[in-house]
């Protein structure tokens, strides 16, 4: 027997197909037609009837078990799938199925040609169209499948059709599905595929929708606070989608005034194609009163690039109102539809039973195209982008009299798409409601289609179904179109869950978000600063394992969904069991529904679930792959079959990006994975080169699209990286070779000339003028102004900014060149403009001209300049031709200049006739042989291609030598070998120029080369890439990628039978006599908008500068005409203005403490019943926490036990999930359990305890059903709860834990101690819930066990606990320090008393209960004092400086009240200052002169003039902090401000920060009458120690006046400590390498030297308040044994603070020297053992003098406070 792969029928009616029997017992009526011509596995199935009728139903036969992936409508707009072995579960208005079939599953006739790894193939069987007939598919309850044939209209009949059902098969049902639509394609030519379909530009770009934000009520001034809103949050929009209530529709069926007519809302009927008054009723108050306004003024505010607005097919859901004048030409007529029997076997429709009630205003299929051009003209007016298409499938109840529901259908779509294509720039149009085969088959243009029913955020049950449908749907609908997943909201319990199917699913992304309600989080991972997303290449599936299983409610299966990037694949695994059913199937079918909680589902994951992932591998890819995984951020290398676990909870999902290993030289494995934190990452790889030779150096080349953490694989840590050429930091985990490098924005550094790459369009260009011109006008004296703007008041300028806003206004509204330059160089009204222009256009150079004011030649730019002002410019300098190189073009008489260049498909060619116009300078007029002959001289000269010297770089690796060569003066063309030549005659200052194109071959000799604009100079610039056809088929096209538009020129070998234009059929012309093809690309206007850089708004600050600086550039450059509109209700709350608004509002957060993130707090109330249960759950839930109280309705204990005084909350680590023991109960209807919920923290874990019995059922559940519910009154209900409860407890314990755990209850506020395994009894009435913080016991040394609890006032008291570091020798005075974050109790369980307690170093008071080990301290909280300061990493000059006083100051007037303003600048007068601006220019000025301080803040916090000043001063030298007063007006002490402050105002600061010596650290230097305080710190080449007598005059906070025994001693205290070098415990940092322990000790107060060994010791005595500061410097040694050590200036408190290096000599030769740079001026000391010779400052010989006794050297540093080297010579 000869096995088949193509289905066959079988003599005993047995269907096979390859070699496998399918259906058995086919009836003799059904016929099967093989594909040979395209395919030898593909056939028609069809059927035919013994009786002629307009819908028919077949039998095939029974289908034998197997397993099989079905698609169905289940209901008539939106198709989902169903899973199943047996044909009866097989739906109604099935449209696709795929059965699997293994060896297994029917004993095999013979041995398969093609079955895959475990004989497995598949078998796809497509309902298709046929002829008027459309196919559906469904089982019988005897399982038999069958399909029905119906034309839905009762007068188009048949008895038969041939090709109802196509059907094929394969080993890669991916494959199968794409080869089989292609094929179909080819056969029916009623759709396109995909791949052949133009796709819409939005798609790559975030969206807003105005459905789920504004629903009906959707009006301008909702859209535009919609659109502002994201934007301050630094997504704004990029595509807008106007959804339903905006078109001005009527309802006939309710009256005004009476009771609401079910279902009437969707028979309203348009009225007209304009916008309702209702929809721009609130555009008056923004200045709009049209749809064209109001677009226009969103476009240009927020920087939209897409506009689309919805209708329905039949212009709205009711259709339209025949009795409206406007509409009657449209020939609408009432009809009633008629639904097929195979639709109301399903789910019935609300809207569709409305609209059979009431019936449709349908338009006259032969008025539909006028109807759709009429419409979208208006639109395009309007500036609207493109048009979202709702509810197509009713065409379906509507073909009786039209010849059936295909024929209406297919002309409808066919109207729409052509109206669009006409009206619309691209392919803009989004198919909704669309799932029928109808609309699917007729397809020809639309390439996005909205692939399942809608997103609906309100309905928690239909989350899960909404992403499964998506991708099964995808399967089918993804090879005729982009699948559209719809909108979602980001302020939603599963945002996250939506957002990463949709990173995905190759989609468009877009939301739908109420205005102010935003997760930024969720937005920042799938939108890129630019408002791109990261889409994935193809549509998203399911993975090969999950196309046969439900992974909504079998219990047990994850859905995983694939795509494909450039250079790596994504994995998507979403659990969405448990949370929802399908329509359609019994709760009793649910096995997922019937388990209680959500369930924690475990996967296995492999590379090998991307299908074509060896797509974007190298060819010789070994398969090893990289794998990120997105929220645990971890990196691990896998063979391409290697497998791992994912588990998952229900709706939890994880996202893998899986990249190819590539293997460079030398076994260097890399490969890209992409900007990590989005989760797309894989997304923003674009390009990878890397090196292939074995040379140093060798260096990977990855192109990334977008900012932020770029991630990678490396087998080895690389030397550099470099981002566009700048080396970078970078990190590198050796564990797993990721290396990550952060990828920044780009900052705009403000100069006085633009940086031309950042204008390169007119926006970019304002925002510069704007900013730059602030600056100049605050930072530069303009002495040249009046004069400059002397006449300009003759045009209404009175300065510069006037000035350039009325350039950039009559630019922008005159479409002219928006380069802010002067042009100059050249004159374009001049006897040689054209041979200057050709020259420049050859040249490969800037173009820019200096005509005169009025006097220019318009035609000569035309042919260089594009209209958006880009030129065409050659890729290279333009040089003379290799037989021009040793000739003399100008004066030789007899020769040409040629001059060559390359673009990208091409060469060009100058021919410029030089001779006899001129003479070189320093060339004799004699020696000019052209200067000696009469008149032009007309000389010939030889062109060849070959003349281009690299032409064949720019042409295919093939070329044959021919070219295209294009004449641009005589608008000729030719064709010419390479080596070919022609003459070219010119005379003097005429000149030529040649495009010459190497001729590409394509199929059947297809011979093509484009030329380019040929209105142009340098036609071929304007030519940027080319592709051609590669197979026989018919439809072969070319396409050429063309920048710019003018007229399009190419070389054709023959005639083409069409020519299109970003898709739209254009008309060309075509010369047969030397194939020259000529078609008009049209331009387009651009749209000026000033739109934020939203990568800024990333915090309250940010948004601040934002509003600010915004606000001055909307001032300065938009006319905001709304302005009086918006705030004419400003007045009653004392604004009167935008920036009084701003300011107010940034007043009232600031004065409030609030939250300073700008968006609203929704989703709870604290004000509630159930407001301290829902707070504890989300306390134990890891989620976010906010509320939605009402205004002035708050429980502010609620709030206290969530969130911290500066507005964090202590979020748990993980997702809150039910215990173990809960997962399989019901804690809400089986009036007996609990719900426990469990977290962990850092060092704890949390249980959640709730009794939610009683109190609500589950929505589907039955009453009758719900135990709890029949009980009376609130329920107790006791549970056990354990340590073990935590499952992850171990996790967060010690790894030698012992099991002890410390257990503190919440609401009883009690401690208790239990062994893991132990457990105890809880009891809770109905809406009771405890909380318990379980804390695992560590032990450390001589037994002592402690366990932190935290804060124990919130609820989550655990989660403010971050480190625990603990004793671990047996020393006295051990310590155990934990990290807590917050204020408020903190409480610990510890087995024994402490000691003591101290907090940030201070002793705090605590308590301790034996009873049970809780120790509790108090940790206290502190107040944010809001500040303005300065960056000080930008002021490093004084040009920085001034830069930040005047941005500073312009900030400071927009956004804080100076109150004081009038008070502080009441004097300005009499100083010549009128405001602050002018007050501080002058101080600059004023210290500027005077070399004064430069730093602009002021001095707070200490008072110079005070008895305790110079102990403060002290403190602070040797503290290492900033130095800064609070002196009262003329009150200083400026002795003591000399001894910390350098004449230049900078100070002379430590580097650490000040901390006792170790001898101090246990004692209390302020109460125990006996010690004095040591603090230490270290400079650059010394330590300086303080010794500070704080006894006697002070006590401790909380410390009772009878603890302090300082206090009750009379009169001062003196009290004596020892000092010792050793007390500066990091000295020897400071020291040589060598140091032999011998330091130089300089006393402040006594201004003695002396040298001691470092631990040696001395007393120092000192009474109550008084200080000693000692400089302590290690000595160095030298040769001939010279010891030196420096002390630094001494008139300092902190004398070595102005040291900074140190150089010695280390030779015997004479004249040796030390050489120490100083900073500042005074003083300079220094232990030397001997006297040098001399000492010199700056080279310059200075006195010193030098003391035997002690080795004390002494120099005067004078002048300027700068650094100087100091040279002591020996």
């Amino acid at each position: 027997m000869t096995i088949t792969t193509t289905p066959w029928i079988t003599a005993d009616g047995t269907l096979m197909v390859n070699g496998k029997v399918l259906l058995t017992e086919v009836p003799s009526n059904v016929t099967v037609s093989p594909v040979e011509s395209l395919s030898t596995s593909a056939a028609f199935l069809g059927a035919t009837a013994s009786v002629s009728s307009s819908r028919h139903c077949f039998s095939l036969g029974f289908l034998l078990e197997c397993r099989f992936l079905c698609l169905y409508r289940f209901k008539i707009w939106w198709m989902q799938p169903s899973f199943g072995k047996e044909a009866h579960e097989i739906p109604m208005e099935t449209q696709m199925l795929l059965l699997e079939v293994r060896e297994e599953s029917e004993v095999s006739l013979c041995s398969s040609t093609m079955s895959s790894s475990g004989n497995t193939f598949y078998v796809l069987l497509l309902p298709v169209l046929d002829g008027q007939f459309r196919t559906a598919m469904h089982g019988t309850p005897a399982n038999e499948l069958e399909f029905c044939v119906e034309s839905g209209d009762a007068y188009v009949q048949t008895t038969g059709v041939a090709e109802a059902i196509f059907m094929n098969s394969g080993d890669n049902p991916f494959k199968l599905m794409k080869d089989s639509v292609k094929i179909l394609e080819t056969l029916k030519a009623t759709f396109t595929h995909i791949e052949h379909k133009k796709k819409p530009v939005h798609l790559d770009w975030f969206g807003w929708c105005t459905w789920d934000a504004l629903y009906m009520d959707v009006n301008a001034l909702g859209i535009k606070k919609g659109l502002q809103s994201l934007s301050e949050g630094g997504f704004a929009p990029k595509l807008l989608i106007i959804d339903d209530g905006w078109q001005d529709v009527v309802n006939e069926f309710q009256k005004e005034g009476e009771a609401f007519v079910a279902g009437s809302q969707f028979a309203c009927r348009l009225v007209d194609i304009k916008e309702r008054y209702k929809f721009m009723r609130s555009g008056a108050e923004i200045g709009c009163h049209n749809l064209n306004d109001f677009v226009k003024l969103i476009k240009e505010d927020y920087g939209l690039k897409f506009v689309y607005v919805w209708h329905a097919l039949s212009g709205y859901w009711g259709g339209l109102l025949p009795s409206s004048e406007k509409m009657k030409k449209y020939n609408p007529k009432i009809k009633y539809p008629c639904q097929s029997p195979c639709n109301t076997g399903n789910v019935r429709d609300i809207a569709m039973e409305s609209l059979e009630k009431f019936g449709i205003g349908i338009i006259d299929p032969d008025k539909i195209y006028d109807f759709y051009n009429d419409y979208h003209s208006y639109l395009s007016s309007c500036s609207v982008d493109g048009v979202k298409v709702d509810v197509q499938n009713v065409l379906e109840t509507m073909g009786g009299g039209y010849g059936g529901r295909v024929s209406l259908t297919r002309n409808y779509q066919h109207a729409l798409e052509e109206s669009v294509a006409r009206n619309f720039r691209g392919n803009n149009v989004i198919c909704c409601m669309c799932h029928n085969t109808d609309s699917i088959f007729s397809s020809k243009r639309s390439a996005t289609a909205r692939a399942s029913e809608d997103y609906m955020p309100r309905e928690p049950t239909l989350q899960t179904i909404h992403i499964a449908s998506v991708a099964y749907n995808s399967f089918f609908l993804g090879e005729i179109a982009i699948p559209d997943w719809d909108m979602f909201q980001t302020k939603h319990g599963a945002a996250e869950f939506h957002g990463a199917a949709r990173a995905v699913g190759g989609c468009a992304v877009y939301v739908s978000d109420e205005i102010g309600s935003h997760d930024f989080e969720v937005l920042k991972r799938l939108v890129l600063p630019d408002g791109s997303i990261l889409r994935a290449k193809c549509a998203g599936r399911p993975t090969r394992d999950c196309l046969f299983v439900d992974p909504v409610a079998d219990g047990k299966s994850l859905l995983k969904i694939w795509n494909l990037n450039a250079l790596s694949g994504i994995l998507g695994v979403f659990n969405c069991q448990g949370a929802g059913n399908w329509q359609l199937r019994e709760e009793s079918q649910n096995v997922a529904r019937k388990m209680s909680g959500p369930l924690q589902i475990t996967s296995q994951v492999t590379p090998l679930d991307i299908d074509l992932l060896c797509e974007v591998a190298d060819e010789d890819w070994g398969g090893e792959c990289a794998v990120y995984t997105f929220r645990s951020g971890s990196l691990c290398q896998i063979r391409k079959e290697g497998r791992f676990d994912v588990s998952l909870n229900t709706l939890q999902w994880e996202i893998f990006t899986i990249s190819p290993v590539r293997v460079f030289v030398q076994d260097l494995r890399f490969a890209p994975i992409g900007l990590i934190d989005m989760y797309n990452s894989g997304g923003a790889v674009e390009t990878l080169e890397g090196c292939i030779s074995e040379s140093p150096g060798k260096k990977i080349r990855v192109r990334v699209r977008g900012c932020g953490c770029f991630g990678a694989y490396s087998s080895r840590k690389p030397s550099g990286c470099l981002v566009d050429g700048n080396h970078e930091e970078f990190t590198y985990t050796g564990d797993n070779g990721l290396l990550v490098v952060q990828l920044k924005g780009f900052t705009l550094v403000y100069t006085n000339k633009p940086n031309m790459k950042l204008l390169s369009s007119m926006v970019q260009l304002e925002q510069w003028v704007a900013v730059q011109l602030m600056l100049a006008c605050r930072l530069v004296d303009f002495r040249e102004r009046n004069k400059f703007m002397r006449s300009g008041a003759e045009i209404g300028c009175h300065n510069l900014y006037d000035f350039v806003r009325l350039w950039i206004k009559a630019r922008v509204n005159s479409n002219e060149i928006v380069w802010f330059f002067l042009l100059k160089r050249n004159y374009t009204k001049h006897g040689a403009a054209e041979f200057h222009g050709a020259a420049r256009a050859v040249g490969g150079c800037a173009v820019y001209v200096s005509d005169e004011i009025g006097s220019h030649d318009f035609e000569v730019l035309k042919r260089l300049v594009l209209p958006d002002g880009s030129i065409l410019r050659a890729k290279c300098a333009g040089r003379p031709t290799r037989d021009c190189l040793f000739v003399d073009p100008v004066a030789d008489g007899k020769s040409l200049l040629k001059i060559w260049n390359l673009n990208a498909l091409s060469g060009i060619l100058g021919v410029f006739n030089c001779q006899g116009a001129g003479n070189w300078q320093l060339r004799e007029e004699s020696q000019n042989v052209a200067r000696k002959m009469s008149g032009p001289l007309q000389i010939t000269s030889q062109v060849t291609p070959l003349d281009i010297d690299l032409l064949c770089e720019v042409a295919d690796e093939d070329w044959g030598g021919e070219c295209a060569v294009y004449t641009f003066r005589s608008g000729s063309l030719c064709q010419i070998r390479k080596e070919g030549r022609f003459d070219v005659s010119l005379n003097t200052l005429q000149w030529e120029i040649f495009t010459i194109s190497p001729v590409r071959v394509f199929v059947q000799d297809l011979r093509f080369a484009p030329i380019g604009l040929i209105d142009m100079y340098n036609s071929g610039g304007a030519v940027e890439t080319l592709e051609g056809c590669i197979s026989e088929s018919p439809g072969k096209k070319i396409r050429v990628r063309v920048r710019g538009c003018g007229c399009f020129g190419a070389y054709s070998s023959r005639k083409p039978s069409g020519c299109l234009v970003d898709g739209n059929h254009e008309e060309f012309t075509y010369t047969g006599d030397n194939g020259l093809l000529v078609v008009q690309l049209k331009g387009f206007t651009l749209v000026y908008t000033n739109k934020p850089n939203m990568k800024l708004l990333s915090s309250m600050v940010q948004l601040e500068q934002w509003v600010a600086v915004q606000l001055m550039l909307a001032c300065r450059l938009v006319d905001f005409r709304e302005r009086n509109k918006f705030m004419r209700s400003g007045a009653e709350i004392g604004c009167h203005n935008l920036y009084d608004f701003v300011r107010l509002w940034i007043k009232a957060r600031v004065n409030s403490n609030e939250i300073v993130w700008f968006f609203l707090l929704k989703r709870n109330y604290t004000k509630h019943g159930a407001a301290e249960f829902h707070g504890a759950a989300r306390a134990v839930g890891g989620c976010a926490v906010y509320v939605s109280d009402e205004i002035g309705s708050h429980d502010f204990e609620v709030l206290k036990r969530l969130v911290l005084p500066d507005g964090s909350i202590l979020r748990a680590k993980c997702a809150g999930r039910p215990t173990r023991d809960c997962l399989f109960v019901d804690p809400v209807a089986d009036g007996k359990s609990l719900l426990k919920i469990w977290n962990l923290n850092a060092l704890s874990g949390i249980l959640g305890v709730f009794n939610c019995q009683g109190a609500g059922n589950w929505q589907l559940r039955e009453e009758s059903q719900n135990v709890a519910r029949k009980m009376s009154g609130p329920l107790q209900i006791t549970s056990q709860v354990t340590p073990l409860d935590i499952d992850l407890l171990c996790e967060v314990a010690d790894e030698d834990w012992g099991g002890e755990c410390a257990v503190y209850t919440f609401r009883s506020g009690s401690l208790c101690q239990i062994r893991k395994e132990g457990r105890f009894d809880v009891s809770l009435n109905t809406l009771q819930w405890e909380i318990f913080t379980i804390s695992p016991v560590r032990v450390f040394v001589q037994d002592l066990r402690f366990a932190p609890i935290g804060l124990i006032d919130m609820y989550n008291s655990g989660g403010a606990v971050e480190t625990l570091e603990g004793c671990i020798s047996e020393s006295p005075g051990k310590k155990i320090r934990v990290r807590v974050r917050g204020c408020g109790c903190f409480g610990a369980y510890s087995s024994r008393k402490p000691s003591g307690c101290l907090v940030d170093g201070n002793h705090e008071e605590f308590t301790y209960t034996g009873d049970n080990g809780l120790l509790v301290v108090q940790l206290k909280g502190f107040t944010l004092v809001y500040t303005n300061k300065p960056n000080m990493k930008l002021l490093s000059s004084m040009v920085q400086l001034e830069q930040w006083v005047a941005v500073q100051l312009m900030l400071a007037c927009r956004l804080v009240d100076f109150r004081e303003r009038n008070k502080f600048m009441r004097s300005g007068a009499e100083i010549g200052c009128h405001n602050l601006y002018d007050f501080v220019r002058l101080w600059i000025k004023a210290r500027v002169n005077s070399n004064e301080i430069v730093w602009f803040f002021l001095l707070k916090r200490n008072y110079t003039k005070h008895g305790a000043a110079e102990f403060h001063g002290a403190a602070r030298a040797v503290g290492g902090c900033a130095v800064y007063v609070s002196d009262e007006i003329g009150s200083h002490d400026f002795e003591v401000l000399k001894r910390l402050v350098l004449p230049d105002g900078s100070i002379l600061r430590a580097k650490c920060a000040g901390r006792p010596t170790r001898d101090c650290l246990f004692v209390d230097p302020v109460a125990d009458g006996k010690s004095l305080l040591k603090i230490w710190n270290l400079n650059a080449l010394s330590g300086i120690l303080g010794v500070f007598n704080c006894q006697g005059a002070g006590n401790w906070q909380l410390r009772e006046e009878s603890q302090n025994v300082a206090r009750k001693m009379s009169g001062p205290l003196q009290i004596t400590s020892q000092v010792t070098p050793l007390d500066i415990d990091l000295l020897c940092e400071v020291a040589d390498e060598d140091w032999g322990g011998e330091c130089a000790v300089y006393t402040f107060r006594s201004g003695s030297l002396c040298q001691i060994r470092k631990e040696g010791r001395f007393d120092v005595s000192l009474n109550t308040l008084q200080w000693e500061i000692f400089t302590i410097s290690p000595v160095r040694v030298f040769v001939q044994d010279l010891c030196f050590a420096p002390i630094g200036l001494i008139d300092m408190y902190n004398s070595g603070g102005a040291v900074e290096t140190l150089e010695g000599c280390i030779s015997e030769s004479p004249g040796k020297k030390i050489r120490v740079r100083v900073r500042g001026c005074g003083c300079f000391g220094a232990y030397s053992s001997r006297k040098p010779s001399g000492c010199l400052v700056d080279g310059n010989h200075e006195e010193f003098t030098y003391t035997g006794d002690n080795g004390l050297l002494v120099v005067q540093l004078k002048g300027e406070c700068n650094r100087k080297d100091v040279d002591i010579v020996y």
